[in-house]
């Protein structure tokens, strides 16, 4: 058992693993069968049957495992961990259904989860990476994602030779040249719409970057600011 968000009840609940749930279902579908007898027997609808004490023996059996009273039976049906996805990277709930492509808690698509990872080399740095010789924090903000989006995308187009190579919803390429060689670097920024954006800067080649990759996530993150400023004016 495990104490997760469910989407139905929004609510954080006991989530049944596979055994508990081996538990419980025979008495579900129990009062599922004396629901529907009963229906048949006395010709009644739905909402005039006293279905709390055809699933009482569920509750109970629900109680003894979890050491939680629960009250709605119809809710129980969906309390089982294996019909819930992954944790999303962004957020950490998890996802409605194993197969479900969007998280439904912060909107973040599941393909665009994660940023991809830097190198062993020192010329990378990312906001998902836990190695401090990596790691720099995300940019915030608070408010409508639109408008965040867009003072990013002014703020990117601010940076010095940058242009844009992919502009989705939610996630942003550029290309950093550099002036004298004409080297290029990846900037890559991923929105999560509850008011984070994660920021990855990356050399494609050598070793060392002398600091340039961070000191550009550094001065985006200030043009954002900025950016942000002049739409709240």
């Amino acid at each position: 058992m495990k104490m997760l968000w469910c989407w139905r009840c929004k609510a954080v609940v006991p989530m049944l693993d596979d055994a508990e749930w081996e538990r419980l279902n025979p008495l579900l579908s129990q009062g599922l069968r004396d629901v529907k007898a009963y229906r048949e027997a006395h010709g009644a609808r739905l909402e005039d049957t006293p279905r709390a004490q055809f699933f009482q023996p569920a509750l109970e059996e629900h109680e003894r495992i979890t050491g939680i009273r629960a009250s709605d039976f119809d809710a129980l049906m969906h309390h089982r961990l294996s019909r819930l996805g992954p944790p999303c990277r962004m957020c950490g709930r998890r996802l409605r259904t194993p197969k479900a492509k969007l998280c439904g808690a912060c909107m973040t698509p599941r393909a665009l989860e994660r940023l991809a990872p830097c190198p062993r080399s020192p010329n990378c740095c990312c906001s998902q990476e836990a190695d401090p010789r990596h790691a720099i924090e995300p940019f915030y903000f608070s408010g409508d994602v639109a408008r965040a989006r867009a003072a990013l995308v002014r703020a990117v187009l601010s940076l010095p030779r940058t242009r844009i190579v992919l502009d989705e919803p939610l996630r942003l390429r550029a290309e950093c040249r550099s002036k004298v060689f004409r080297f290029v670097d990846d900037l890559e920024l991923l929105i999560v719409p509850d008011g984070m954006i994660h920021v990855r800067s990356a050399s494609r080649v050598g070793h060392s970057d002398f600091g340039v990759n961070r000191r550009r996530v550094e001065r985006l993150r200030a043009a954002f600011e900025t950016s942000r400023r002049g739409d709240a004016t």
